[in-house]
């Protein structure tokens, strides 16, 4: 019985584990590193691998702020609200 949970469970892990990563392979340009900057920070109205449909966004730097992955940050507020979207 303890073996048949063990069993399930492993399956579980695994098909969540693959589809985890199947996600994360189809977004291009997930950690914004493909726009680089040579400030600190910079208001864009274009990313690469995404749409900003209305408004602007600002990149900024792992000296400003920690980035999860990569060197940069996304902030949604460059000097207006920005839309921010998969093409």
């Amino acid at each position: 019985m303890r073996n048949n949970i063990y069993k399930k469970f492993v399956i579980i892990a695994s098909i969540l584990c693959c589809n985890v990563s199947i996600v994360k392979a189809q977004i291009k340009n997930a950690s914004f590193e493909k726009d680089q900057i040579t400030g600190t920070s910079e208001i864009v109205k274009k990313l690469k691998g995404w749409n900003i449909s209305s408004g602007n966004v600002e990149i900024i730097t792992s000296k400003v702020f920690s980035a999860v992955e990569g060197n940069q940050v996304l902030d949604l507020n460059g000097n207006q609200p920005g839309v921010l979207n998969r093409p």
